[in-house]
């Protein structure tokens, strides 16, 4: 019920329907009437400007629209017309007083209607001028984009990210040219806007839709970051910011990755310092980005053709990354001899190249190793041991279907394998994702 608060709402709504095909126009009056009732029905202090703002966007939004149902708004031929015949707008101007006579805007406690006035009986008309012709562009590119759309949905095309993103830029420079007030009289000052901020945070949530539409996820976190300054996030959450990009830019490379070398190189980019496992072992809770690379012994399924399926001993490397869920165990009063217990799920498992590399450090494999190649979920159970950064663990994995480098490519599997396992392993905390602070006694 807080002025941010709705303004959010209201922009979420109109995004909305404009995704929807819903006519620009009717949002703009649907913004407008919305803040008025809801002012009035919550005793909203809704800022001056920002009221005022919305007022005046809808007044010359009506006043422009077209008289046919096929289009959103006159065309920039037909307004330009009506400019060029000062008889004919200062008409105009003067519909737009009588309306105005029941809203009552006001611009820096200068009333529109003096204004319009002013001009309606034979002021200079260079100022009302210019502000309807930066308007007029704007609905160029409006009329043009809602053709567009609707011809795309004529041959039974689906929209794509650039066409809404198009549509959606548009109508947000339309409402910054409606409520540009200042061309209108040039004793107004130029001044900050509660509602050109919020214009300014729409266009970047605009820009972040389409960055994550398009797998551009670098991108979408800087614009991400640009519209939590914009919304004010206080200074005490700069921390929270920090990690934010680091952490975001991390998820997109990783989720952007076309091989396991890009996985690779992402997760050194944000690794913690050797022996972060001490972290899951001192403080009460911890979730970290994981690995863990050692030897594992225990059995193999193998699904073949069909139904029909092939138990089997098994015993190798194992490097799975995943996320690691952690609590201390308090077996020793001695801190020096803390333990751990994780519930650790993995996501990717790297142990054919981790075994590769153990006997050849130099030469490049030929063929490409891909994210699909090493995808193996699963789940264990896993107690650090104490002093050493070292585990042992339990549990239930799928195989990634990568079973095999060697100098002159790779072997892939095509049966699925899941296995039960122990494992002895080095623990080694890749990113630290959230810690609950030990208290101070």
């Amino acid at each position: 019920k807080t002025p941010k608060g709705l303004s959010f709402l209201s922009i979420l709504f109109v995004t909305d329907g404009l995704i929807k095909g819903k006519n620009p126009a009717d949002l703009i009056v649907y913004l407008s009437d919305s803040i008025e009732n809801r002012n009035e029905k919550f005793s909203l202090d809704a800022p001056l400007d920002y009221v005022n703002s919305l007022r005046l966007s809808k007044l010359i939004s009506e006043s422009i629209r077209s008289k046919y149902k096929e289009e959103v708004y006159a065309s920039q031929l037909d307004i330009k017309k009506v400019l060029a015949d000062s008889v004919t707008f200062r008409i105009y101007l003067g519909l737009l007083y009588e309306q105005n006579d029941e809203v009552k805007i006001s611009i820096h406690n200068k009333s529109l209607q003096d204004i319009l006035k002013s001009y309606a009986i034979g002021g200079a008309l260079n100022n009302p001028i210019q502000y309807l012709e930066g308007i007029a562009i704007s609905i160029t590119g409006v009329n043009q984009n809602v053709t567009e759309i609707k011809a795309v949905i004529n041959s039974g095309r689906s929209f794509n990210y650039t066409n809404y993103s198009n549509y959606y830029n548009s109508i947000i420079d339309l409402v910054e040219k409606l409520i540009d007030f200042e061309k209108l009289d040039s004793t107004i000052p130029i001044s900050s806007n509660s509602f050109r901020n919020y214009l300014a945070s729409a266009k970047i949530a605009g820009n972040i839709y389409y960055d994550v539409s398009n797998r551009k996820y670098s991108s979408a976190i800087l614009n991400t970051v640009t519209f939590l300054n914009n919304v004010n996030l206080p200074d005490n959450n700069s921390s929270f910011k920090i990690n934010f990009i680091k952490y975001g830019n991390f998820i997109g490379n990783v989720a952007q990755a076309q091989s396991a070398s890009e996985v690779k190189g992402a997760i050194e980019a944000v690794a913690l310092p050797t022996g972060s496992s001490s972290i899951k072992k001192k403080t009460p809770f911890n979730i970290a980005l994981n690995t863990y690379i050692g030897g594992h012994i225990g059995r193999e399924t193998i699904k073949g053709v069909g139904t029909q399926e092939e138990e089997i001993s098994s015993a190798g490397i194992m490097t799975p990354v995943g996320i690691a869920f952690s609590w201390p165990l308090n077996v020793f009063k001695d801190e020096r001899y803390a333990m751990s217990f994780s519930l650790f799920t993995s996501i990717i498992d790297i142990a054919p190249v981790t075994t590769y590399r153990l006997s050849n450090q130099e030469d490049e494999i030929k063929t490409e190793i891909t994210l699909e190649n090493i995808i193996s979920p699963g789940i264990y159970g896993v107690i650090g041991v104490p002093v050493w950064p070292l585990s042992v663990g339990v549990g239930w994995q799928t195989n990634p279907n990568l079973s095999k480098v060697t100098v002159d490519g790779i072997e892939v599997n095509t049966e699925k394998y899941t296995r039960f396992s122990v494992f002895l392993a080095v623990d080694i905390p890749i990113i630290n994702l959230y810690t609950v602070p030990k208290r101070k006694r």
